[in-house]
């Protein structure tokens, strides 16, 4: 900022009335001490009452505490009652309240401000004319998806709002990028000059004006009466900065009133003139905004006097600020004089934690401490607000609501989540997870009862959403639940009424799903028209029978008068008011776009938690001063932030339009750390990872432990050690032994699958858990298809097409490929596999072509899907024979099909993998049975068939069987189920494991987590 940038009317330094409050002490109750004080007044504003004082704070909320902080001085002083002066603000613009600085004033020939959603769609159709007009940078006539364009406006409204609060040069924009420069500047100042050339008309078409652009305005007419007649009552200005140009000059005409005066928080009142030189060209330092306004008013930081009942800074305050001198002067520290470490570091922790939620649980600890003590107040100042949410969240574990003053994002609340959810389930095609969190959602019932629901989505759940995804949307769904056999059919039905009540409340949007030319209204309403039958229980299932009385009760239910109902209800008034200028969208463009504004919105709360605790922002906590401060997120890109030039400006362009540079936050940011950890107990956090990244400590803390020494941790390291500790158990951890259950005799089973007979011999606690405990495992919801699903898929195929005898047919090849896309369709996840085994299925069908024409004579009948099953003593052995074939000379060969290893043969003579030896023991005792047929008869071999696609495609693998292999199996079964008839024999884990996937795993077997396997088991067993 220059001389000639200056206002004209300022007057002598030496009639300036500049205060400062140094770092250290608490800005607002000091402010507070010396109003209420007669004296303090007085030399202040010579005689004058309180209630004619009228005080200009930087934020509503400083407001609030000011009021607050002098109510309670008062009362403190034997004052019952207390008649307040006039509390404005500095143009926060922020909060939903009443700017009463400007609303006070006459400003009748000022049109009034647009609303913030109005501008955004009155620049939407600008941005889209430039992007059409070959903004872009492609041809003429390309259009924006709504979802950029929305971006893009929102990126140009941020820009537009920076340029006005530093009154930049915009008629310099045509200079900025000359033809000597790439293509894509051309474009951006084509764009940005938007709001110089066209924007402005748009305004005064609606009789508008743009909201900061009027804030300025009327500042600068506040500014201008006030010059031309000086009020006759006292004016104090606290606590601002001036960093917006309007605010800098009603700063300066402020201090120059006879009884005006500006205190300024937290000026360096050591530091020397040669510093202060360098302190003004270096953006970074804590007190660049503070020079900038002197130098903006023509005084000195020499002219400033200390502000009535405050103190000099603290020492602390002296060791930040030398800590943190521009680079050339930290040649200086050599000479600087060391405070005793007692006076500058006692009260200040250092909290390094491991990582984020680790800083949040010991923050949460240290606030609740502070409980503890009566009247102790803290607050915890950071720009994080996941750092904010987790400690907030960490202390709801003692039951403790804290305020956080930023908010919540509108989208994060339970109705806007669930209008979120809706859409988004539609927009995925009702895929499963999206699909169940909208089942799930606390406020669906779909027309029943809340705990009737949930049992029926339970249902729906377990029977077609886990494991693959079935394509096709609800329709697949319902095909999967009339295939499913494990469901009773009065199960099956609920579930598929619950899948029909969900297809008719969605009716609206599948209606309009091919239409790209939907209003933005008419996008609202089908919202609310699709969430009334979702919303509806048993008492309201008659009173919404049609589109307009279901968006009528989703309303009336959605924007009851709460906060996030309120908020929700402005949304979408606003919205709808606006709809004409938003343009038509698809249906899948309009979630994003959604997400978008609701994200925009923040919720204040309004009941406050625990009034002792607090969450805020750095800009908040510049004036407020709590008895223990935590300053918390002190990583490089946090806080400080990371300087962005943003998307548009180079930094030479925007020191051409006059506009600061972006490292001007980090000044800011510096400036708001040094107000907080001045305070006489600090503790000052960060985390070592952030989302298991290395991080990178503030440069403050580097700065400061580089001229201080090592920071105290001592407490900080307790407090994380502790909050480490509550989830601990007490005691080392004590190892656990393998489960050996032993359930009695008449619990054990007595029917079991030869299948099942393999698993006792390997992992007998499977069947524990499966037969007497009756478990079940179930797969995850949408699971990507595995290695049991390819094999399921491959044996339906099989199935089908030995029992269609197509693979006797003239064209086998063709008719293997047909029948794969058609159980692709009947197939939960068949679509994926058909897509990553097309090339292998091909491979696969010609060599069963060639396969079954070579054993064609031979073979005289095929039977597939064999049941059977053998009484041995009380014990029954089932199994279901995948293929038994009929050879010319009356013998069976067995075959079963595998998609993985093949067991040895030294496995199978030694009844280790008895599967096939004991369907031939049911075959010989003429125990299957097809159709109504009984199959009796002599194996001759047991034959294992690997289908794997590769090279070769398919690969069988024979092993003789006589009757000495089956009365081995046999005797082997009676003795290994009279063994298990013993009380006293377990049910042990993996007695003999099995490789799987071709590598020793006991992590992919369903039950290991019940037996906690992990706990116990020895990695590194053979």
């Amino acid at each position: 900022m220059t001389d000639s940038d200056a206002p004209q009317d300022k007057q002598e330094a030496a009639e300036l009335n500049l205060y400062n409050i140094a770092a250290g002490q608490a800005f607002l109750p000091r402010l507070a001490a010396a109003l209420l004080d007669d004296t303090y007044r007085a030399t202040l504003f010579g005689a004058c009452r309180l209630e004619d004082v009228h005080i200009l704070l930087p934020t509503r909320r400083a407001a609030r505490m000011l009021a607050g902080e002098m109510v309670g001085q008062a009362a403190q002083n034997g004052r019952d009652a207390l008649l307040l002066p006039r509390i404005d603000t500095l143009g926060d613009l922020d909060e939903d309240m009443p700017d009463t600085l400007t609303a006070s004033m006459a400003a009748d020939d000022l049109k009034p401000a647009i609303d913030q959603m109005a501008r955004h769609f009155h620049l939407l159709p600008l941005v889209a004319a430039w992007a059409e007009q070959g903004g872009l940078g492609g041809a003429a006539g390309e259009t924006l998806n709504p979802v950029k364009l929305s971006a893009l406006v929102h990126d140009l409204e941020s820009y537009l709002d920076q340029t006005q609060n530093e009154q930049a040069r915009l008629e310099k924009l045509d200079t900025l990028a000359p033809e000597s420069l790439a293509e894509n500047w051309q474009h951006i100042v084509s764009l940005l000059n938007i709001v110089v050339r066209y924007w402005p008309d748009q305004l005064d078409e609606v009789g508008q004006m743009d909201p900061t652009a009027r804030r300025n305005a009327l500042l600068d007419r506040r500014r201008q009466n006030w010059q031309d007649t000086p009020p006759d009552y006292p004016i104090l200005a606290a606590g601002s900065t001036g960093s917006i140009r309007a605010t800098a000059d009603l700063l300066t005409l402020i201090a120059g009133l006879p009884r005006g005066a500006v205190v300024l928080p937290g000026l360096d009142e050591t530091a020397s003139p040669a510093l202060w030189q360098a302190i003004a060209k270096d953006e970074v330092h804590p007190q660049y905004a503070l020079a900038q306004l002197l130098h903006h008013m023509k005084t000195t930081p020499q002219a400033v006097k200390r502000f009535p009942a405050s103190a000099p800074e603290a020492p602390r305050a002296a060791l930040l600020n030398q800590a943190l001198v521009p680079a050339a002067h930290t040649a200086q520290w050599i000479n600087f004089e060391r405070p005793a470490k007692s006076d500058t570091l006692h009260g200040l922790t250092l909290i390094e934690a491991p990582d984020m939620r680790a800083e949040a649980g010991a923050i949460a600890l240290a606030m609740r401490e502070v409980l503890e003590h009566d009247t102790k107040t803290a607050a915890l100042v950071t720009r994080d607000r996941n750092l904010a949410r987790r400690v907030s969240a960490e202390l709801k574990r003692w039951g403790i609501d804290i305020d956080d003053s930023a908010g919540q994002p509108l989208a994060n609340l339970p109705r806007a989540r669930l209008m979120r959810l809706a859409l988004q389930a539609h927009g995925a095609g009702f895929a499963p997870v999206d699909m169940l969190a909208l089942l799930k959602h606390p406020l669906v019932c779909l027309g029943q009862s809340r705990g009737a629901h949930m049992a029926h989505v339970r249902l729906l759940e377990n029977a077609v959403l886990r494991g693959p995804r079935p394509f096709g949307g609800l329709s697949a769904l319902q095909a999967g639940l009339s295939q499913n056999d494990t469901l009773t059919e009065p199960d099956r039905a609920a579930a598929q009424a619950l899948l029909t009540r969900l297809e008719t409340a969605f009716a609206p949007m599948m209606a309009a799903a091919e239409r790209t030319d939907i209003s933005m209204a008419t996008h609202l309403h089908m919202i609310l028209a699709t969430l009334g039958p979702l919303l509806r229980d048993t008492d309201t299932q008659d009173e919404i029978d049609n589109e307009a009385r279901q968006a009528a009760f989703a309303a009336q239910t959605l924007f009851q008068n709460d906060e996030q109902g309120r908020a929700l209800a402005n949304l979408f008034e606003t919205l709808g008011a606006h709809s004409d200028l938003a343009p038509n969208m698809a249906q899948e463009d309009f979630p994003a776009l959604f997400d978008m504004w609701l994200m925009r919105q923040s919720v204040r709360r309004q009941v406050p938690g625990q009034p002792r605790l607090a969450i805020l922002g750095p800009l908040e906590a510049r004036l407020m001063q709590a008895d223990v401060m935590i300053l918390g997120g002190l990583n490089e890109t946090v806080w400080p932030p990371m300087p962005e030039t943003g998307p548009w400006l180079s930094r030479p362009m925007r020191a051409a339009l006059g506009m600061s540079q972006p490292e001007r936050q980090i000044g800011q940011a510096a400036h708001d750390f040094v107000q907080a950890a001045a305070a006489p107990e600090v503790y000052v956090t960060r985390a070592e990872k952030i989302d298991g990244a290395p991080s990178v400590a503030a440069r403050w803390l580097r700065r400061l432990e580089t001229l201080a020494g090592h920071l105290p941790r001592d407490k900080g390291d307790i407090l994380v050690t502790w909050w480490q500790a509550l989830d601990r158990a007490d005691g080392p951890p004590q190892p656990e032994s393998a489960p050996r259950p032993t359930p009695p005799k008449a619990a054990r089973p007595r029917r079991l699958s030869v299948t099942q007979i393999e698993t006792l011999l390997h992992n007998p606690y499977e069947i524990y858990a499966r037969k007497i405990l009756k478990l079940r495992a179930f797969e995850p919801v949408d699971a990507p298809p595995n290695a049991a699903h390819r094999g399921i898929f491959l044996h339906r195929l099989m199935e089908r097409f030995i029992a269609a005898k197509q693979h006797k047919a003239p064209d086998a090849v063709a008719a293997f490929l047909k029948l794969a896309r058609e159980e692709e369709s009947h197939h939960a996840g068949g679509a994926a596999l058909m897509q990553f085994w097309q090339a292998r299925l091909e491979a696969l069908a010609f060599w069963l072509a060639d396969y079954e024409a070579g054993r064609a004579d031979m073979v005289t009948d095929s039977f597939v899907e064999v049941s059977g099953k053998l009484a041995l003593g009380d014990v029954t052995v089932t199994a279901k024979a995948d293929r038994l074939d009929r050879h010319a000379d009356g013998r069976f060969e067995i075959i079963d099909y595998k998609t993985g290893a093949v067991p040895p043969s030294s496995r199978i003579k030694s009844h280790l993998a008895p599967q096939l030896s004991l369907e031939a023991a049911i075959l010989r005792d003429g125990a299957f049975t097809h159709q109504t047929t009984a199959l009796s008869g002599t194996c001759s071999a047991l034959t294992y068939m690997k289908l794997t696609g590769r090279t070769p495609a398919a690969e069988p693998t024979h092993f003789d069987c006589d009757d000495a292999l089956i009365d081995g199996v046999l005797d082997m079964v009676r003795r290994l189920m009279a063994r298990y008839d013993a009380p006293e024999q377990p049910y042990l884990v993996h007695i003999r494991p099995r490789p799987r996937f071709g590598a020793q795993n006991l992590a992919d077997t369903p039950f290991d987590h019940l037996a906690r396997s992990p706990e116990w088991h020895d990695e590194d067993e053979a």
